[in-house]
């Protein structure tokens, strides 16, 4: 490639395409760590399926996609599980997109894992009238099977509230560090109407420890009186849950 310089034409120095490559290459690099993906082979749509999902807005006009998410795989565990969702307005244009991750890091095969995707532009929000979700994800090797999780209660309180509290005990022999608890919410007739997470308190465990972890819908009191029942699942960096999914009512 040949540029003008003073009237002249001068090749390009060695330095600059040098540079121009580089470039190419820490943008990529940034690009892949941006979205989360990996260099492991990635998980076909047919192995990562949405089970059931709704949408709400809140009071103060952002709009709430919740579902539940499941791995097909017979025999691979998925990691960085993405959902994307187009939106679209009532003519049946696209009018943007927005994506989330599970809200459980490692699915195991036949595992469910909750999901929430937030659009908090509130213009936006007033636009949406349905939307399309797709996923993908990365398979990955399970980590050990270590944490004991018991739900002990679940209540709707006197504002209309929804709880779900219990206990996680660290059965491992090293320790857990970031131990996170994630609800799927349902209604009587079994679609999902609110996702959350929290972590336990301490978020770290010992080995042998327990603590406690306390989930509270609050986005929207009419989403939390829709609650019929909830599933529950527990991670950490080290370790997934002994239990998959329990089932809290």
């Amino acid at each position: 490639m040949l540029v003008c310089l003073s009237g002249m034409i001068r090749p390009k120095p060695v330095f600059f395409y040098l540079m121009m490559s580089l470039t190419v290459m820490i943008s990529s690099s940034m690009g892949v760590l941006q979205y989360g993906y990996s260099q492991e082979a990635p998980a076909t749509p047919s192995e990562i399926s949405v089970l059931s999902s709704s949408s709400f807005t809140e009071d103060i006009g952002a709009y709430h996609i919740v579902g539940e998410v499941k791995n097909n795989s017979p025999s691979d565990s998925m990691k960085y599980v993405k959902i994307v969702a187009t939106l679209y307005d009532k003519t049946g244009k696209v009018i943007g997109t927005d994506f989330t991750f599970s809200d459980v890091g490692v699915l195991r095969p036949a595992e469910k894992s909750p999901f929430e995707i937030i659009l908090t532009d509130i213009r936006q929000s007033q636009k949406v009238s349905s939307y399309k979700l797709s996923t993908s994800g990365d398979k990955t090797r399970a980590l050990p099977a270590a944490l004991k999780l018991s739900v002990d209660n679940s209540y709707r309180d006197s504002i209309g509230f929804y709880h779900a509290a219990g206990e996680v005990t660290d059965q491992g022999s090293q320790k857990a560090t970031y131990v996170k608890v994630s609800g799927t919410f349902y209604n009587s007739s079994g679609s999902v109407v609110a996702a959350d997470f929290t972590y336990t308190d301490p978020h770290d465990l010992e080995p042998g420890q327990t603590a406690p972890f306390e989930m509270v819908i609050t986005s929207s009191g009419s989403t939390a009186n829709k609650i019929a029942y909830a599933s529950v699942n527990v991670g950490s960096d080290q370790y997934l849950s002994i239990i998959q999914n329990e089932t809290s009512r």
